[in-house]
């Protein structure tokens, strides 16, 4: 079993809601693997048979502006995987 939990961050528009991107994320994984959740906390329990992943969205608004922008703005998103240990790892370009 896989968990997502969600880091909050301060957002607007669909593009960068990490709640609604979340949300999506655990709805596609159920649809392979059953199972998927949010976790109440970063320091919320899981089992052995589980997996705790984290999903981050950022955003730069280029043109000072309060919103998303499409083709302005960038907006990027990681997912990382907490390790046995209690670290994350991540994967970058």
């Amino acid at each position: 079993m896989l968990t997502v939990f969600l880091r909050f961050m301060p957002q607007t528009f669909f593009f960068a809601n990490s709640i609604l991107g979340a949300a999506l994320v655990v709805n596609d994984g159920n649809h392979f693997k059953p199972g998927w959740k949010v976790l109440s906390s970063r320091t919320a329990a899981i089992t052995d048979e589980e997996h705790s992943i984290a999903y981050r969205v950022g955003w730069i608004d280029a043109n000072n502006n309060g919103k998303v922008d499409v083709g302005v703005d960038v907006v990027d998103f990681h997912f990382m995987l907490q390790n046995s240990t209690g670290k994350w790892s991540v994967k970058h370009k």
